[in-house]
């Protein structure tokens, strides 16, 4: 992937490409996602404020409302495990995720926010539903915790579930978070735009395994 220069007003970034040329209907998308608004972000509920760095890093990044990524994730479920790369989109409460397989097979794109899910597949069958974690399994065999991811992928935790513990690095930054069942590991963080964002992501809870590379982030968009 190429290079991000972000700078007032400007953006430059493989990720701008991809939505223009690979997926035309993209662009059309991002504006209605961008529609739903930015809401108001409340505390983090049961977080035990820990550090002075840390409480200002964590204040900032949930005000971080709309936001691109561009990565890779492998799932492992068991014995069975998928591999996909990952482009995710969000503008407030709404999002767009576009997963495709090794030489993009199985791709499926979804969009929605709180009023539904809506996906669409390689194929072009078009598949609606309340619910993105149960559309994610019955599409594609696995399935990621949308609702939390959204705040994790940040190095945040989820301001709507009760935190069982965190574990800063020596900036201040997340290095471990336990919520809602999951196990949140940090291993490393890439520079965008003056701020520090996850590079490496690992997610663990019972039997699936979930690893998250983030090769490319926009944010301020």
């Amino acid at each position: 992937l190429g290079s991000v220069t972000i700078m007032s007003g400007q953006t430059v970034s493989h990720m701008q490409q991809y939505r223009v040329g690979r997926i035309p209907v993209l662009a059309a998308l991002v504006v209605l996602l961008t529609l739903g608004g930015c809401a108001s972000t409340p505390e983090p509920a049961g977080l035990e404020i820990v550090d002075d760095s840390w409480t200002l890093r964590r204040d900032a990044l949930m005000q971080l409302q709309n936001w691109d990524l561009d990565g890779r994730i492998g799932i492992t479920v068991e014995h069975q495990a998928w591999q996909a790369s990952l482009v995710w989109i969000q503008r407030g409460e709404n999002f767009l995720l576009d997963v495709a397989g090794p030489l993009n097979q199985g791709r499926l794109m979804v969009s929605g926010g709180p009023s539904g899910v809506r996906a669409e597949r390689h194929d072009g069958r078009v598949v609606n539903a309340t619910d993105v974690e149960a559309l994610l399994q019955s599409e594609l065999g696995w399935t990621l915790p949308v609702a939390g991811l959204r705040y994790w992928v940040k190095g945040v935790p989820n301001p709507g579930e009760s935190t069982e513990s965190i574990a800063l690095d020596e900036l201040g930054r997340l290095a471990e978070l336990n919520q809602g069942g999951w196990r949140i590991r940090y291993p490393t963080y890439i520079e965008s735009d003056d701020v520090d964002l996850p590079h490496k992501i690992r997610l663990d809870r019972g039997d699936v395994s979930v690893r998250m590379v983030v090769d490319q982030w926009a944010h301020g968009v």
